[in-house]
């Protein structure tokens, strides 16, 4: 479910009850559609947040809301940032900052812009990740 319209997915989720499994495909929205009845998420920040991706759904599928909520909030922006140019530039961005992946970019995918690296690196402080080589990134771009 990617459509970004909770009040949609709540409408299916009550017309299809237990018949269908809600797999959500926006990080931003795997809590609110857990909160409804989504069973889980394809998630585009597990790349760079395995385990925390997986403590917030485990959690939520726990009906432990506290603690879901306080992973959801803390990864929020992170989140955000990961859809600020088309995907998957920015999570490849990220990864490659975390030495996970080499920054190539073939077409017709192109480098982050700039002002994105920079955001993406932002976030990514935030969020505690390591970065081992931005700079890497930035003279792609």
């Amino acid at each position: 479910e990617a459509t970004g319209n909770l009040e949609q997915m709540t409408q299916d989720i009550l017309l299809c009850g237990d018949r269908v499994s809600y797999l959500c495909g926006d990080d931003t929205l795997t809590l609110p559609l857990m909160s409804v009845g989504g069973h889980g998420v394809i998630s585009v920040v597990s790349n760079l947040m395995p385990r925390e991706i997986t403590e917030m759904v485990h959690a939520a599928l726990d009906q432990d809301w506290h603690c879901a909520r306080e992973i959801h909030l803390r990864m929020f922006w992170l989140c955000r940032a990961m859809f600020i140019e088309t995907n998957p530039i920015p999570v490849k961005s990220a990864m490659a900052m975390m030495g996970l992946l080499k920054p190539v970019w073939r077409s017709p995918m192109t480098p982050p812009t700039k002002q994105t690296a920079i955001m993406i690196e932002v976030e990514m402080k935030k969020a505690k990740l390591a970065i081992l080589n931005s700079a890497e990134i930035f003279s792609a771009v």
